[in-house]
Order: structure tokens, then C-alpha cells, then sequence
């Protein structure tokens, strides 16, 4: 534990004394205001900002306290962007084709 930063090892402590269920509602709790503040606002304002930080440290808080889930997430995120750009590139192929 002595290569985590201090808010890494604070985050642990939250995850700690709440438990994962509590920490989970908190998590759909805050996902649905963040939902709510970019519906609102349909930019990235201050609340906006706001909304993601909570989600962010509680992603963080179950990242850090599951074995192996951060390697899970980046493997998945990883997949997703090369999915991502895949389309991106045949779109483009397509669309300078005229197809």
C-alpha cells in the first residue's frame, strides 16, 4: 500500500467504513445527478464537473478496493476505443468512397 497516494489510500478508507452496498446506491445516486446536471446544463459547466468528480471517486473507491477490477476496466476501455476507431476508420473509408 506504500505506492498509493494519499488520496488513493483516503478512498480506501471511505470504501472501508461504508462497505461496497452503500457505496454501490452511492454510485447510482450520483451517476443519476451527474445524468441529470449534463440534461440540464447540455454543457460541461462547474455542477457538470461537479457530478463527474463524485462518480470518478467512487469508480476510484471500487478500483481500488477489488482485486483486479482496474486491470478488468482499462482491458475493457482499451477494447472499446480500438472498436471504436475501427469504426471510425471504415466510416471514413465508406464515406470518401460515396458509398
Amino acid at each position: 500500500m506504500e505506492d498509493l497516494t494519499e488520496v488513493q489510500r483516503k478512498q480506501i478508507r471511505i470504501m472501508d467504513h461504508y462497505g461496497e452496498d452503500r457505496q454501490l446506491e452511492k454510485l447510482v445516486e450520483e451517476c443519476a445527478e451527474l445524468i441529470k446536471a449534463v440534461m440540464k446544463s447540455k454543457t460541461i459547466d462547474d455542477n457538470v464537473v461537479e457530478e463527474m468528480a463524485d462518480v470518478k471517486n467512487l469508480l476510484e473507491q471500487f478500483e481500488l478496493t477489488q482485486i483486479r477490477l482496474g486491470e478488468t476496466i482499462a482491458f475493457i476501455v482499451k477494447t472499446k476505443v480500438d472498436r471504436e476507431l475501427e469504426r471510425i476508420k471504415t466510416y471514413r473509408k465508406k464515406w470518401t468512397r460515396g458509398v
